[in-house]
């Protein structure tokens, strides 16, 4: 006998201890065995048991298809059970499903939590319903203040660190805008490459704003809490984006804001300000390791601000401090961090590579690198309290950076501060260097090795002993090692100013080459010295230009020498060049005398150099300037703007070789005055 009633059939899943498991149950009005009138297990003929899950970081993708050829709409139900709670359904999935229908269903942080369905479900002994299934993981978790995280987002999380307790490699971290706090020993603890991702609104989780939406990892300026640690980032590059990390208070050790130990790590469009530590204050990042390959970077700061991060009891790197490891920062602001006797950015034993950047308004010096590398390339290292940048043992490339207002008043070195022990190797290129102060070397000073200057502009900076511009030293307590001759080539030193040779102090032994240097203007307030002055050392010049530097062009001390050759040295008060000098081809104009106390003048010419504009500085040379043609070969072949030697019937003495270009008339409007 047969009767028409409703039939459900549970595809009974394996019990899983302390887990959800799931039931697919699909319901029909058809014609079943009368034998069938309850649900024993014993009617599910030909069952297959499904596993599933309530992980709640997973996403199940369920393919069903009804075969049937006739009867009414299938409902499909999700159904959970435990051991203890026995089977319990969740809301209706679908309420219908017609015959030879298939239906995707996604189940995602569902009333009865995600779950993994595998396997097939069986209507009776001759007709099943295939249901097959696709398990994919959650992998962006959303947090937001309360828990609330609106209607499009899937589960909610109340902090951060809830989130990543469960995120794996590769998720993302949506955090709604607020300020997130923590009891614990940091904020936010992080082990896995995931993102996290500040910025959001719980209406609006597909585009942050971290400006106008900010997310806050706030350490409250309790004792012995950082913000953000990181330890073993996992197999990827742990990604911290639209976040202000900030009052971070960990003065027993470093890395009060954010502390990696381990892992790849990059940071945009964040703030990290208000931390105190002992070191790295705003970031720190020790890996105590063998200095690494320069191809692999361990650390990306991009469009950061380090503010306001504070180092106590004389610790390195206010915002800062890495070592052995490789670090880029590009496009960022690192700004009034207190380091005291340390630097902003802290370097050692691995490499800095920062890029469009600025650091300024440090209680300490700007940059310290070395042992190791550093590239810096058009940045603005400005007004701090200590040298603008420390060179210390480090490779260094410094190309096209602006580096003004430093000082340090009693070391040396007030923009670029130099300490290198027989290893190093430095290149200042096209760098302006200006207003810095220092008690020896304003400009630029300390102890050079393998120094190479081209196409700087330093200016205006001051020395409270000597070398106002310049002072090149090497340590005369290491024997170890020769230090290699500094090379210049085409600077341009301008209006210094230092008791002691306002441009350039040479001293201690060491040896100075340079071309095409044009140096003019510069203050010395002694009386003893030029403004290039060699103490103890030696001096060798091709095609420099030298005016207006106050009593004397070069001079020397007792034990040095110099040698100048086609150089072009106008409008010094007592004489030219005086000492241990020997001049060669020099064109000598509106000097006192050319020569004195010593030194030597071997084909010396005199004239108007006819320069273009120097009222304004201009020391280009133009047409019928004595200069012209009158240098002897020495094999330089190119002038101070890299342009080629000669450009006529021979050589030009000074760092200016002519051309029609840089001479053509300076025409002026005179307007009429009308008088009333």
């Amino acid at each position: 006998m047969r009767n028409r009633s409703s039939f459900i059939l549970f595809l009974f899943a394996l019990a899983v201890p302390a887990v959800m498991v799931t039931v697919l149950s699909l319901s029909a009005q058809f014609a079943r065995p009368a034998q069938a009138a309850s649900l024993a297990p014993e009617l599910l003929l030909n069952k297959t048991t499904v596993a599933a899950s309530n992980t709640p970081t997973q996403t199940t993708i369920i393919s069903v298809t009804n075969p049937l050829t006739s009867a009414a709409g299938v409902g499909v139900t999700i159904y959970k059970t435990t051991e203890a709670a026995g089977l319990q359904a969740c809301p209706q999935i679908v309420s219908t499903m017609d015959p030879g229908a298939s239906l995707i269903i996604t189940l995602t942080e569902t009333p009865c939590g995600a779950v993994d369905f595998f396997g097939e479900a069986v209507i009776n002994s001759d007709k099943t319903i295939l249901a097959g299934s696709t398990v994919l993981r959650i992998t962006t978790h959303y947090v937001a203040l309360g828990g609330n995280c609106g209607l499009s987002a899937g589960r909610c999380y109340t902090s951060p660190q809830a989130a990543a307790d469960i995120a794996s490699d590769g998720d993302s971290i949506k955090v709604a805008q607020g300020t997130y706090t923590s009891e614990a020993f940091n904020v936010l603890f992080l082990n896995r490459a995931v993102t996290v991702t500040g910025g959001y609104t719980t209406s609006n989780w597909s585009v942050a704003y971290p400006m106008t939406q900010p997310v806050a990892l706030d350490g409250r300026d309790n004792a012995g809490q950082r913000v953000v640690q990181v330890n073993g980032s996992g197999a990827g590059v742990l990604t911290l984006d639209g976040l202000n990390i900030q009052r971070g208070n960990f003065e027993t050790g470093n890395g009060a804001g954010l502390n990696i130990v381990s892992g790849t790590v990059v940071v945009r469009n964040s703030s990290i300000l208000s931390n105190t530590g002992q070191g790295g204050a705003g970031v720190s990042y020790l890996s105590g390791g063998t200095i690494p390959a320069v191809s692999l970077i361990n650390l990306t700061l991009e469009s950061v601000t380090l503010s306001a991060n504070t180092i106590v009891s004389g610790g390195r790197g206010s915002a800062l401090t890495a070592q052995g490891v490789n670090v880029v920062i590009s496009n960022s602001l690192i700004v009034a961090n207190r380091a005291a006797d340390g630097a902003a950015l802290d370097m050692r034993d691995g490499s800095l590579d920062l890029r469009q950047s600025t650091v300024r308004d440090t209680v300490g010096m700007g940059i310290s690198a070395g042992p190791g590398i550093l590239v810096a390339n058009n940045n603005a290292i400005a007004n701090n309290r200590g040298a603008g940048l420390l060179l210390n043992s480090a490779d260094a490339i410094v190309i096209s950076n602006t580096i003004e207002s430093n000082s340090a008043p009693d070391r040396e070195g007030g923009g670029v501060a130099i300490s290198t022990i027989c290893t190093g190797t430095i290149n200042l290129q096209n760098n302006i260097i200006r207003k810095n102060t220092a008690r020896i070397g304003g400009g630029v000073g300390g102890r050079a090795f393998g120094l190479s200057l081209t196409g700087n502009l330093i200016e205006d900076n001051h020395a409270s002993e000597s070398g106002g511009g310049m002072h090149f030293a090497k340590d005369t307590v290491i024997t170890s090692c020769v230090v290699p001759a500094i090379n210049m080539n085409a600077n341009r030193v301008l209006r210094n100013s230092a008791p002691q040779a306002g441009a350039i102090v040479i001293d201690m032994g060491v040896a100075v080459r340079g071309n095409n240097d044009l140096v003019a203007n510069n203050v010395t307030t002694g009386f003893q010295t030029a403004s290039v002055h060699v103490l103890n050392g030696q001096l060798e010049t091709r095609h420099w230009t030298l005016v207006n530097n106050g009593r004397y062009g070069f001079s020397t001390g007792n034990t040095a020498s110099a040698s100048i050759t086609n150089a072009l040295i106008a409008g010094h008060i007592v004489a030219g060049a005086s000492g241990n000098v020997t001049v060669d081809h020099a064109l000598f104009f509106e000097n006192g005398t050319t020569c004195s106390s010593g030194a030597t003048c071997s084909n010396a010419l005199s004239g108007d150099p006819k320069f273009r504009w120097a009222q304004l500085g201009d020391y280009h040379i133009c047409q019928g300037s004595a200069a012209l043609d009158a240098a002897v070969n020495v094999g330089v072949t190119t002038d101070f703007e890299d342009q080629v030697r000669p450009q006529g019937a021979g050589f030009d003495i000074g760092a200016d070789e002519w051309d029609e270009v840089n001479c053509r008339p300076v025409r002026m409007a005179l307007l009429p005055i009308i008088v009333r």
